[in-house]
């Protein structure tokens, strides 16, 4: 028995017709129009609805992990290792498009650095690469000499705004560099002294008491 088969016997012992639903070669008209109707409340239409359809359409993969939640005993060896291979080639990319649409995109957050390509991007050698030895090494010399750093990445297909940070040590940014970026993210950097001087200062100001005072003096 194959493992959609198993899938589909196993749902229909516990919902009798309305198992169909989860059959993949059936579009799932009602979710996704459940799904839009109510992602329409924080996303304009087209948006909600491509979130609600990269939610839905990997039906038959969402009722293969529930059923293996419910019932790991029934399935056979082969059934099992079917039915992860289809939902790996299949559920994630959708999930993925779902969380970059819906403004969370997807980190490597357990650091095995999950990369993936878009070939339409024209990926090649020879590009501007962040981890090229002259850039660390310059990097390094101005945090060892002139002071902090100031960074900004943006995510790779991230659908997100740039994350900034500011580093003083060399070792936190090339920790952080492995740890938080993958294949495809770009790294801006500047220098603190360089660029954070009083002619590029665009307000200045103190922070008053209860009484709007502020001080003239005193040492910072």
């Amino acid at each position: 028995m194959t493992h959609t088969k198993r899938i589909r016997q196993l749902f229909e012992e516990l919902l009798g017709p309305r198992a169909s639903r989860l059959a993949g070669e059936r579009s799932a008209v009602e979710t996704i129009e459940r799904l839009a109707e109510v992602l329409t409340q924080r996303f304009d239409p087209e948006t909600a609805y491509e979130i609600a359809f990269h939610l839905s359409d990997w039906n038959s993969d969402a009722a293969f992990i529930t059923a293996m939640h419910l019932f790991p005993e029934r399935f056979t060896e082969d059934e099992i290792a079917d039915g992860v291979d289809a939902f790996l080639i299949h559920a994630p990319n959708h999930i993925a498009a779902a969380a970059q649409l819906a403004r969370h995109p997807v980190r490597d957050i357990f650091e095995v650095k999950v990369r993936f390509h878009v070939e339409a991007d024209d990926w090649h050698a020879g590009g501007s690469i962040i981890t090229a030895e002259e850039k660390l090494r310059m990097i390094q010399e101005t945090l060892e000499n002139s002071g902090p750093i100031i960074v900004q990445h943006w995510h790779y297909r991230g659908s997100a705004a740039p994350d900034r940070r500011v580093f003083s040590e060399y070792d936190e940014f090339l920790n952080w560099l492995r740890q938080e970026t993958v294949a495809g993210d770009a790294v801006d950097v500047w220098s603190w002294e360089a660029v954070c001087r009083p002619e590029n200062q665009l307000v200045e100001g103190k922070c008053p008491d209860e009484q709007g005072r502020v001080p003239r003096r005193g040492a910072y």
